[in-house]
């Protein structure tokens, strides 16, 4: 999820332990680090090896098991502002907590049971961002610094519960729509269901079939009206042995392509005869067209490069408010 609600959680995880009125601020502050401190490891980078952070980022510092370890150096440090550990470390704990389980809600994966496991978890309810989670518990964690009174904390959390299990009841509604429309069917390999970014109507499809294609479909889910299906594009699901004739171009061209697979739980496509594709995001839900790719172009390097495509058209702008509107796409 994005910075600030982690920092909002950190502070509804730190409430979860009573202060006194006038130490509510400061211990929630405590806990709004300790929610943002696991991205840290977002910075472990590299101008040479652009898959370092992708690599490293979600892993080590979002494990359950590293939550008791986080949240002390975070105390230690903020020992330097005289605050003892002792004093701090609960509320730090409770706040980094919450990171590694509400970036499981994504799609993104996160290695929650690291070092037992190098399984990324992606349980596919969230977006990274979604204003309908964000926005009222931001009001209600402002209620609760104004009234001081922990109703509001406990408030919020029965909202982002409650939100998590609507998204999975419309998850299961959404697969279900997709048997109906043999979307998904025997020929299915496997699928993957998840909410498309700032909003939770328009949901991505990508459905991998036996014959090795990948499909893209959007379907928009509300509770006014009809499930509608937008049918999309088809591209080549990029296998191992394909990829082998890429392996000679360069040094480490092998390990970026299995560091990258496992990256994409193995959700990728070709997009070029020198480029795969992480086929789990793009601007339009229906697309092939990749918010990111790795190119194998380049044999000067040591490493492939990664190339980011966030500007969406005018055109694409314009089919995406459609798809939200759940209107007949021409």
């Amino acid at each position: 999820m994005d910075p600030v609600s982690q920092a909002v959680f950190g502070v509804l995880g730190s409430g979860l332990k009573k202060s006194s009125k006038k130490d509510i601020l400061i211990c929630s502050l405590w806990g709004a680090l300790g929610g943002m401190a696991p991205d840290i490891d977002y910075f472990i980078r590299s101008s040479n090896d652009p898959l370092l952070t992708i690599e490293y980022h979600r892993q080590v510092t979002h494990s359950l098991f590293f939550i008791p370890f986080g949240a002390l150096i975070v105390s230690i440090l903020l020992k330097i502002f005289k605050i003892p550990i002792k004093k701090s470390y609960f509320y730090v704990l409770l706040g980094y907590a919450t990171h590694g389980l509400l970036d499981s809600c994504t799609n993104y994966g996160t290695q929650l049971w690291w070092p037992f496991s190098d399984k990324r978890e992606a349980w596919n309810l969230l977006a990274v961002i979604d204003p309908l989670v964000t926005l009222p518990l931001i009001v209600l964690v402002i209620l609760f610094f104004k009234k001081k009174k922990y109703l509001y904390v406990h408030v919020a959390w029965v909202y982002f519960l409650l939100y998590v299990g609507i998204q999975g009841f419309k998850k299961s509604r959404i697969e279900d729509f997709l048997h109906s429309s043999n979307i998904i069917d025997s020929k299915t390999e496997r699928f993957m269901i998840k909410p498309t970014i700032f909003n939770n109507f328009l949901w991505r499809v990508i459905v991998v079939d036996k014959q090795n294609s990948i499909h893209f479909h959007a379907v928009n889910h509300s509770f006014f009206g009809p499930l509608k299906l937008y049918r999309g594009d088809s591209a080549k699901l990029v296998l191992s042995d394909d990829a082998k004739v890429l392996f000679p171009r360069f040094k480490n061209a092998r390990n970026d392509f299995k560091r990258f697979k496992y990256f994409t739980d193995g959700y990728i496509h070709w997009t070029g005869d020198y480029s795969i594709s992480d086929s789990r995001y793009s601007l339009l839900p229906t697309s092939s067209s990749p918010l990111w790719e790795i190119s194998f172009e380049n044999t000067d390097r040591e490493h492939v490069d990664y190339k980011v495509f966030r500007k969406p058209s005018k055109k694409q702008r314009e089919v995406l408010i459609k798809m939200l509107k759940a209107e007949t796409l021409k």
